[in-house]
């Protein structure tokens, strides 16, 4: 029998070997305050006025720098696979299972964890990869003590801002989970707490 410990969001629960928490979201209380300065903002960043304010080569260049601004304020569905290099078949399936989502339609980034560097990463890649297939992995420690995950193979549902570079610490993390099981099992149980998630489940259980 596997046991799944899984973290949701402060409320700590314990039902048939499943651990759940959860943290709260706490909103702003300075609502006027923080939309006069949300209207300064968007009059700094207005286009129109910049145009006129800079020559044609530092309007370039302020248009590159307000695009990745821009990509950085924006969120993406992450769900980071902390893993070993010897538990390499859980690996390749997570991969197969985030391709499966992203064909089908769902944007989700998928992202391979490990807390060291391997010892032969390219024998990895090979046994993980298939020729062609994108995926991305990552080595960062700090998500393992962030988290508190001591065993793996673990999943972390995230919002983090889009492209490469971004810290953890920009992560928006929603549920933790530790235990032998797919990413659909992984949504399954997360779906159970939160409907929006159900949608991920069943695009990946849909026959071909």
């Amino acid at each position: 029998m596997r046991t799944i410990k899984i973290w949701v969001l402060i409320l700590s629960l314990c039902i048939m070997n499943v651990n759940i928490w959860a943290k709260v979201k706490v909103s702003n209380a300075s609502v006027d305050k923080h939309q006069s300065l949300e209207k300064i903002q968007e009059q700094i960043l207005d286009p129109k006025i910049a145009k006129s304010l800079l020559t044609p080569r530092q309007f370039e260049t302020y248009e590159d720098s307000l695009s990745l601004l821009k990509e950085g304020q924006q969120k993406k569905l992450t769900i980071f696979y902390l893993t070993t290099q010897s538990v390499f078949l859980g690996a390749k399936r997570f991969n197969a299972s985030v391709s499966k989502l992203n064909q089908r339609g769902e944007e989700v980034e998928g992202k391979i964890v490990f807390r060291g560097f391997p010892k032969d990463m390219t024998t990895f890649i090979r046994n993980v990869y298939q020729e062609g297939t994108k995926g991305k992995i990552k080595i960062y420690p700090k998500i393992f003590s962030t988290l508190h995950v001591n065993r793996v193979p673990a999943y972390v549902l995230s919002y983090c801002p889009v492209g490469e570079n971004f810290s953890f610490k920009e992560c928006d993390n929603k549920f933790v989970a530790t235990g032998d099981i797919t990413l659909s099992d992984f949504f399954s149980i997360v779906s159970d707490y939160d409907k929006d998630y159900a949608k991920y489940y069943f695009t990946l259980i849909r026959p071909e």
